[in-house]
């Protein structure tokens, strides 16, 4: 005789798994869109460049907007360098300047007679009048020539980052003098030595500028012959781009904002 089937009781709710793993799922699909909506624009740059298999992460700049533009019309990794690298750079530049001509002073035992300094802006240079020039001439001697020649090595190396070379001429008050050509003469001395960089070719002539200030802006008293020897001097400032402003642009912008005044003033 045959068994009776026990009739299978059904599981009417076995469906609300199914609909949960799918309602899990679909969460789990919006959090990622959500997640991937508020990426930060550094992690954009770095997944964006990752994918396109790329040797360097870059970073978007700030303001950046995911699948927008980059501010400032673009972006391009492949120049973009730090600012600091650049600044050692021209600083090095700068440095090989200043030992160059420091090794011929000390070379040649010139420590008394010429000075220099060195900041991270300018070097600056002080030459006693009896190394370029004779009493009362403009005739660059042999020795000024010398030493003018190792300044040459090094403004050649640092031209790039050289703004202005400013030449400056002084002279001494001498009572007894009758002459009367300190301003002449410290003007002619200044440009004796800008014309002797002119005519190496070594830097852009615009850059460069002489001064002719005279007795005036005396650095020892006049009252003795060590002090008058003083002030008997050519000194060469030479700024560095991105420091120091150049005079001569200096010179410009106030004539330009006088200018400028006038013309709003006419309206």
């Amino acid at each position: 005789m045959a068994k009776k089937r026990t009739p299978q009781t059904v599981n009417v709710g076995a469906w609300l798994n199914t609909y949960a793993d799918m309602v899990t799922l679909i969460l789990t699909f919006f959090i990622l869109l959500y997640s991937m909506s508020t990426i930060n624009a550094q992690k954009y740059a770095q997944v964006a460049e990752a994918l396109a298999n790329k040797r360097n992460i870059i970073e978007a700049p700030e303001g950046y907007i995911p699948g927008g533009t980059f501010p400032d019309g673009g972006y391009d990794s492949e120049n973009d360098s730090s600012s600091a690298d650049s600044d050692t750079e021209d600083q090095e530049s700068f440095d090989i300047l200043y030992k160059i001509l420091m090794n011929y002073v000390n070379e040649n035992n010139l420590q008394g007679d010429v000075s220099v300094e060195k900041t991270d802006e300018a070097v600056f240079i002080r030459f006693r009048n009896n190394i370029f020039f004779d009493g009362y001439s403009s005739e660059l001697k042999q020795s000024g020539k010398g030493v003018l020649d190792a300044l040459v090595l090094g403004i050649k190396e640092a031209d790039p980052v050289i703004q202005e070379v400013i030449i400056s001429g002084h002279t001494a008050m001498v009572e007894s003098d009758p002459t009367n050509i300190d301003r002449s003469l410290s003007s002619d001395r200044a440009n004796a030595v800008l014309m002797y960089f002119e005519s190496k070719n070594i830097i852009d002539p615009q850059k460069l500028v002489g001064v002719g200030y005279g007795l005036h802006r005396p650095i020892a008293p006049n009252d003795t012959a060590e002090g008058r020897a003083q002030n008997r001097r050519v000194e060469i400032y030479i700024s560095r781009k991105g420091h120091e402003k150049s005079l001569t642009e200096h010179i410009y912008d106030i004539l330009s904002d006088r200018e400028n005044s006038k013309d709003d003033s006419t309206e």
